[in-house]
């Protein structure tokens, strides 16, 4: 029983923090069994044994000793074999997350007790299962929040997007209006340029040299129907 006493003491030390051991009833049972199998193992005296027996700090029912020592190897083996990684870090949520606090309630309340009165074995296992839960659900969630915020992104992205190119057809279909008025502006000058010209022509015309004048009012009339297409040219004569 030396070994198993000692390493149960060992594991029990190991996981203190974790299982909240400082001062519990199972760990000192463990600690007063070990001391005593270690006073006891060598002695083959039976009045010497007997004497140990007496001077040992025990306490008044010594069947939480007992029970700590016929189950070490078993205790020991449940500590080494519980998912540590997973517990521990449940542990670091119990502050934030009331589902890791119920889970510790729990395991905290085993851990603390005598041997004798709570089985620590099954308390393990069942809160490491409840930890891997836990923290699966927890990544589960983590992973559909980082979904949804990055569609919310995309999505914000598009919506940006499709703006941009809207202002952008807005701001083109301005560009092409403002450039239609200028063109139109640009040929109502050029016409109202050639007409003045063709009235300046006529109005300086002489009598001989009307083939000339009316030669360049051809031109002019051309001019204004190229710069006009579609339009229709109005002609009046009067003499005076």
């Amino acid at each position: 029983w030396q070994s198993d006493a000692a390493d149960v003491v060992k594991q029990l030390e190991s996981h203190s923090e974790t299982l909240r051991l400082d001062g519990s009833a199972r760990l000192r049972d463990a600690v007063s069994g070990r001391d005593l199998v270690s006073k006891l193992v060598n002695e083959h005296d039976d009045l010497v044994v007997v004497e140990a027996l007496a001077n040992a700090a025990l306490p008044a029912e010594p069947q939480p000793i007992a029970k700590s020592l016929s189950s070490a190897r078993v205790v020991a083996a449940s500590l080494k074999g519980a998912a540590w990684q997973v517990l521990d870090g449940v542990a670091e949520l119990v502050a934030s997350d009331r589902e890791a606090a119920a889970i510790f309630d729990g395991l905290w309340s085993a851990a603390a007790a005598s041997e004798l009165h709570v089985t620590l074995e099954p308390a393990l296992r069942s809160a490491g299962a409840a930890c891997s839960r836990l923290l699966t659900e927890q990544f589960k969630k983590g992973r559909e929040e980082e979904d949804a915020r990055r569609r919310a992104e995309e999505a914000e992205q598009r919506r940006i997007q499709a703006a941009r190119e809207e202002q952008e057809r807005q701001d083109e279909a301005r560009r092409a209006e403002d450039e239609h008025r200028r063109l139109e502006e640009q040929a109502r000058l050029e016409r109202e340029r050639a007409s003045s010209d063709a009235r300046h022509d006529l109005d300086a015309i002489e009598l001989d040299d009307v083939d000339a004048a009316l030669a360049r009012v051809a031109d002019a009339v051309k001019t204004g129907l190229k710069s006009a297409p579609g339009k229709k040219l109005r002609v009046q004569w009067w003499l005076e």
